[in-house]
């Protein structure tokens, strides 16, 4: 874009004002970007130390994580059933349904976590299997 451009757009009112951010609005936007990085820093600081103690204990993590997820699915479980009773909408025992299978999955889980974790494996080996052998055979019958 060249000068002369530039003076036909001005002249018929068609440059418009640049935002310039106040002192404060600036000094916020700083902090604000400050505290991401700070976060990201712990953030990348608890996932090293998490992977240390992967490598070091690995039964004993997945132990710890099946304990924290059977925990979240048994508060996911209490909030599904409670708004699907008190929420009205057309989903409402769906909801109600999600958080008593949550609660039951999170009740076992807390309950024996090694053996989920073997099921759990056991699953994503039968999962794998059916679509390995899904693929082979969209893979077969496509090439007819």
């Amino acid at each position: 874009m060249d000068a002369r451009i530039l003076a036909d757009l001005l002249r018929a009112d068609l440059v418009y004002e640049s935002y310039v951010p106040t002192k404060e609005f600036r000094e916020m936007r700083s902090l604000v970007r400050h505290r991401i990085s700070l976060v990201r820093n712990r953030t990348m600081l608890e996932n090293k130390v998490l992977s240390g103690l992967v490598f070091v204990h690995p039964g004993k993590t997945i132990v710890s994580i099946l304990y924290i997820v059977g925990i979240i699915l048994i508060v996911v479980g209490i909030e599904k059933i409670i708004s699907g009773i008190f929420v009205g909408n057309r989903s409402r025992w769906g909801a109600v349904g999600l958080g008593v299978l949550a609660l039951i999955f999170g009740s076992i889980t807390v309950a024996a976590p090694v053996s989920t974790a073997v099921f759990v494996i056991f699953m994503l080996g039968f999962g794998l299997l059916f679509l390995g052998i899904s693929h082979v055979v969209y893979g077969i019958g496509s090439k007819e």
